[in-house]
């Protein structure tokens, strides 16, 4: 390259321009994607929460008067949906009725908030990248691969064209992680504390942060005592990490003790484990097909016929299969979610509406017009029965794990693991701590949940930095002269 082309690329006043074309073309593919598509499901009970906060100053999944206060959902993201909802009110001029945001402009309106979310996560984005020393161009890249995501369906619905949690989850895990490792690595007190109010925000918006922070406090501990680094001063910042992360949780804790009786941070855990544990029970048939039903486009179609599988054993009632599907692509569909919805998990076909259908089930038979949320008591009762299952099934439940991760990770473990691994072995700190809070989140899936592809998103954006900072560390390698 020419020096004076080189000289051009390298100057701030060309990086600058270069920054800010890249954020004006991402805001404006970002705007274009947004639609008035109607909410369902999790997100729209984000946005009856958010409703219900801002007309009647309580966090309640209540439909209509009387309301009541539940905590079966985290509550940042209510907070800030309920800034959002007045934001637009004052934008139409007025409050509108509460079905009015449910779909058309005024939904499409509050989808914009994720812009900020995305926004923050291209930021964190090209801060990670830097911090694992990859120069000014291979960091855009980064930023551009993350938000190539959205070109998926899937991930631009659950990122940016719903009010789902994904992309608040994916801005505080990229944001706290590049904190975290800076802190340590530098050894700054500071930035370690701020990564633990991060992870306490994240935890407000994906409570089994609580558990995954947790873990990456002690596994902080244990790397340090591996590589032989100073346990004096990595007991300090493992302190001020922890006492940051409940320095943001405990208020809301301590109000669902004071509410409830119970001082988890969200609802829905009875039920995760209840499902998990039901899916323990597959057949093998079920789990070799498990490995082609879940695995990525076009991988499923050569596995389906390695393994001798067909369409029908998972669309048709009676199928092989036809318990791992509950997507609605299936000639059984209506009838399952018609099962689901009526509370009879007799009726169902597939694993997760079987599960769904007892939740269902114990829903309908609690006091509907009681003072507290009986999602509360249902979801304890489901727990303690998950959890009898999965320990009647140990074997299966930790064989079960590796087929979860393909479903739901087939991309962002093997490389998470890979840049863990690595960077141990290279001893590069920076990546080991960057890489850690990922990781983490990525295994306690795998374990714990069913693992749909859209647990997965918040960490996709870490792995790409992974990925992008491996390749060049061997290149790197490639380009030096071996010895003789």
């Amino acid at each position: 390259m020419p020096a004076s082309v080189q000289a051009a690329f390298s100057s701030g006043r060309t990086r600058l321009l270069l920054v800010a074309a890249l954020v004006l073309a991402l805001i404006t593919f970002w705007a274009s994607l947004v639609t008035g598509q109607a909410q369902e499901t999790d997100a729209a009970e984000n946005l009856r929460m958010s409703l219900n906060l801002e007309r009647h100053g309580m966090i309640s999944e209540s439909p209509a008067a009387p309301f009541r206060p539940s905590m079966q959902r985290e509550p940042l993201p209510t907070l800030v949906g309920a800034a959002a909802i007045r934001i637009v009110d004052g934008l139409q001029g007025a409050a509108a009725d509460p079905a009015a945001y449910f779909s058309g402009e005024r939904v499409k309106l509050l989808k914009y908030q994720n812009m900020f979310w995305l926004l923050l996560l291209s930021a964190s984005v090209y801060g990670a990248a830097r911090f694992l020393a990859l120069n000014f161009y291979a960091a855009l890249l980064c930023v551009v691969l993350s938000n190539l995501l959205l070109l998926d369906a899937d991930a631009r619905k659950y990122m940016l064209d719903s009010l789902y949690t994904e992309a608040p989850a994916a801005a505080l895990l990229t944001l706290a992680s590049l904190l975290l490792a800076s802190g340590v690595t530098r050894s700054r007190l500071a930035l370690t504390g701020l990564a633990g109010l991060v992870f306490g925000l994240l935890t407000l918006v994906k409570a089994s942060f609580l558990y995954i922070t947790v873990g990456v406090v002690v596994s902080l501990v244990v790397l340090a005592w591996l590589q032989r680094r100073s346990l004096r001063v990595t007991l300090q910042h493992a302190a001020v990490l922890a006492a940051a992360l409940a320095l943001v949780v405990a208020p809301w804790m301590v109000r669902n003790e004071r509410t409830f009786g119970t001082h988890t941070i969200a609802g829905r855990g009875g039920e995760n484990i209840f499902i998990r544990g039901t899916m323990d029970q597959m057949t093998r048939d079920e789990y070799i097909g498990g490995y082609y039903y879940w695995a990525p486009y076009p991988l499923n179609g050569v596995l389906r016929r390695i393994l001798g599988y067909s369409r029908s054993d998972t669309e048709q009632a009676g199928g092989r299969l036809q318990r791992l599907n509950s997507s609605g692509d299936s000639q059984f569909a209506a009838a399952d979610f018609a099962a689901f919805e009526a509370g009879k998990p007799q009726d169902t076909y597939s694993y997760f509406l079987r599960a769904e259908a007892e939740y269902m089930r114990l829903i309908h038979e609690s006091n509907a017009e009681a003072a507290v949320d009986p999602n509360v008591s249902v979801d304890r009762q489901l727990m303690a029965r998950g959890s009898a299952l999965v320990l009647a099934h140990p074997g299966m439940h930790l064989a079960l794990t590796p087929l979860l991760l393909w479903r739901g990770a087939f991309f962002t473990f093997p490389v998470l693991a890979a840049a863990f691994a690595w960077s141990l072995r290279r001893r590069n700190q920076q990546l080991a701590l960057l890489t850690l809070p990922a990781l983490g989140m990525v295994v306690f899936y795998g374990l714990l949940t069913l693992y749909e592809p859209r647990f997965n998103l918040p960490a996709e954006p870490l792995a790409l930095c992974a990925a992008v900072a491996l390749c060049a560390a061997l290149f790197q390698r490639w380009r030096q002269p071996r010895k003789p």
